[in-house]
């Protein structure tokens, strides 16, 4: 849990970023029904961007390439936003965010049909070590051969 003013115990951050999952998981179930709306979009991009008025959340950047997959998945500026997580130095955002937005950037790409951008995405899961990316990669390959 990230605490943006330690002495007072408040969680500012924490508290906008839990409200973003609950908003995000249920988008996801709300797109797949075809609920109409876009207030949950609204509502996660406003909590996120508060997030990184506070200072930089790697969190809160992955939450709005989320959205944008799950509102945009085809638009280019989705790319844009999953490999700005993805192509940065691992000291700078924890690897759980590298690996989510790694999973979701293949699935842009497969589904786009680049294989050139996969390729390039699947040798840098190779020098990083990220062998669920290439699981996750075979799996997507044979289940749509």
């Amino acid at each position: 849990m990230v605490q943006c003013f330690k002495g007072n115990g408040l969680v500012i951050e924490s508290s906008l970023l839990k409200s973003d999952v609950i908003l995000l998981s249920a988008s996801f179930k709300w797109g797949e029904a075809g609920v109409p709306g876009n207030d949950w979009k609204d509502l996660v991009m406003e909590a996120t961007t508060e997030v990184l008025k506070l200072g930089s959340s790697p969190l809160a950047l992955l939450f709005q390439a989320l959205l944008h997959y799950v509102t945009k998945m085809a638009a280019r500026e989705t790319r844009r936003l999953l490999e700005r997580l993805v192509y940065v130095s691992s000291d700078d955002f924890p690897v759980t965010v590298m690996q989510v937005a790694s999973w979701y950037l293949l699935r842009h790409l497969h589904a786009k049909n680049d294989q050139e951008l996969v390729n390039v995405l699947l040798q840098h899961a190779k020098m990083n070590g990220n062998q669920r990316l290439l699981e996750f990669y075979t799996a997507l390959t044979s289940s749509s051969s």
